[in-house]
C-alpha cells in the first residue's frame, strides 16, 4: 500500500509510529484534502545552516501545482529563508513570508493571515512545530528558535494536514508521547502541535507524493511528476541538502534517483 512506499528506507523511527496511526492514515489525509480544497495554504521551510533545506519545497510545489490544475486557490507561507528561494522561481502561487518574531506578534501575524486568506484548509510540509518547552528544535537537538518563524500558530485552524519525517514537525503532535520514546533526542525536539490528520513518511516530500497517489486515484488523474525540474531549480536558488549541507540534487542525503525510484512506485500503485 501507498503507506509503505513512504515510510520505504526510514531512518529516524518513523515506522515505530505507525502503530498508533490509522493503517491507512495517508489515504485518509488525501480525502480529507479532496474535501476542504477550496482555498488551501501550505506551508514548508525548515532552517538549516542559514539556509533553507531540499525537504518540504519540492512536495509544496508539485502539490500546490497539482491543486490548481484541479481549481484549487494554493497560496503559500514560508520564513524569510525559503522566501528569497521560492521568489527566484517563476511559480503561479502567492508566497507569503511569515516574521521570526516573538510569540504574541505572531499569533497576531498568524490570525490576520488567516482573516486575510480565509482558507478552507491548511497543510504543512516540513515545518518545524513548537516542543513542549515553546522553542524550536532540529533533528540533532539544536535550538533554532532564532531563526525559526512561529508559523505553527496558524494551526489553530479547524482543518488541518501535517506531514512529517522526524518528530519535530507541525503535525506531530498527535503522536507526541510516541515520538519522545521513538526518535533521537524525542525527549527534547518532539513538537506538541497537532494536526487534524498526520502523514508521516521517510522524507515529507515523499508524504506529499503519497498523498497526491491517492489524489490521483480520486481524481481519475495522474498528478505525480518526477522531482527533477523542480529540485534543480530549488537548488540553483539557493536550498541546500540538509544531511551534506551542500546544493546538490539530494534531499535528507537520499540521492534524486531514490526519490524518484519511490514516485515510479507511487504511479504504478494508482494504474493510471
Amino acid at each position: 500500500m501507498i503507506e509503505d512506499i513512504i515510510l520505504e528506507h526510514d531512518t529516524r523511527g518513523m515506522n515505530r509510529l505507525r502503530e498508533f496511526l490509522p493503517a491507512d492514515f495517508c489515504e485518509k489525509a488525501a480525502h480529507f484534502l479532496h474535501d476542504h480544497s477550496e482555498n488551501v495554504v501550505i506551508t514548508t521551510g525548515f532552517y538549516v545552516s542559514g539556509h533553507c533545506e531540499t525537504d518540504g519545497p519540492p512536495g509544496c510545489i508539485m502539490l500546490a501545482e497539482a491543486l490548481m490544475n484541479l481549481g484549487s486557490k494554493v497560496s503559500v507561507v514560508t520564513d524569510e529563508y525559503c522566501f528569497t528561494v521560492f521568489k527566484k522561481l517563476n511559480i503561479p502561487f502567492d508566497v507569503y513570508c511569515f516574521p521570526i518574531t516573538g510569540e504574541k506578534e505572531s499569533r497576531e501575524h498568524a490570525d490576520d493571515l488567516i482573516s486575510t486568506i480565509d482558507p478552507s484548509l491548511l497543510i504543512s510540509v516540513e515545518r518545524c512545530g513548537r516542543a513542549q518547552d515553546k522553542k524550536y528544535y532540529n533533528m540533532r537537538g539544536d535550538d533554532i528558535s532564532k531563526y525559526t518563524a512561529r508559523i505553527d500558530w496558524l494551526f489553530d485552524f479547524p482543518r488541518t494536514i501535517g506531514i512529517g519525517d522526524g518528530g519535530n514537525e507541525i503535525g506531530m503532535g498527535n503522536v507526541h508521547d510516541q515520538v519522545k520514546k521513538a526518535v533521537m533526542h524525542g525527549e527534547k525536539i518532539a513538537s506538541i502541535v497537532e494536526t487534524t490528520h498526520l502523514v508521516i513518511s521517510s522524507v515529507s516530500n515523499w508524504g506529499v507524493y503519497g498523498l497526491l497517489a491517492y489524489l490521483s486515484v480520486v481524481e481519475g488523474e495522474l498528478l505525480l511528476k518526477s522531482e527533477d525540474d523542480i529540485l534543480e531549480k530549488l537548488i540553483k536558488a539557493g536550498a541546500i541538502d540538509s544531511s551534506s549541507k551542500k546544493s546538490e540534487l539530494a534531499v535528507d542525503g537520499f540521492p534524486l534517483g531514490v526519490t524518484n525510484g519511490i514516485i515510479k512506485t507511487l504511479m504504478d500503485q494508482t494504474n493510471l
